[in-house]
């Protein structure tokens, strides 16, 4: 897990293919999906929004977890993309959690009832981690809490 920046420019700048070479040539730039630049660090992705205002270019910043491993969830095309080998993730839309519980059978049940509900899934130190849409917080305790375990939840600002 890896926190990325995510710079949006408008949909215009393929319009512009010298400053579409221009963004692209940025040795800041970690990878590229569609209109959205990703940079590793907060400076550089500030500096490409400052270009991208200046050419009136500028659509959005974004907060992405970068996540090589796991599988999307039901929900995952609403809150992340996937290049192939690497899924981003929209910080602020998802919160993070795993279930504990002393008897497996309710874990896995809970889970199989939040699945529909979840946008990603991996595994990190050797915990499940699940990813959902802050808006099903309330429904994920208490989908736990009736099977007899609980939602741990994760801090994704450390």
């Amino acid at each position: 897990m890896e926190v990325m920046i995510g710079v949006e420019a408008a949909a215009l700048i393929s319009e512009i293919p010298e400053f579409e070479e221009l963004m692209n040539s940025d040795s800041n730039v970690i990878e590229r999906f569609g209109t959205i630049y990703i940079y590793r660090d907060l400076q550089a992705a500030i500096n490409a929004c400052d270009v991208l205002i200046d050419a009136e270019l500028y659509e959005n910043m974004h907060t992405f977890i970068k996540h090589d491993n796991g599988k999307p969830g039901e929900c995952f095309f609403d809150c992340g993309f996937s290049d192939g080998s690497n899924v981003y993730l929209f910080k602020d839309l998802l919160f993070a959690f795993y279930l504990e519980g002393d008897d497996e059978l309710q874990v896995k049940m809970a889970k199989e009832q939040i699945e529909e509900h979840l946008v990603f899934e991996t595994v990190l130190h050797g915990v499940n981690v699940l990813y959902a849409e802050k808006q099903f917080d309330s429904l994920v305790k208490g989908i736990a809490r009736a099977y007899n375990c609980e939602a741990r939840f994760l801090d994704l600002d450390k």
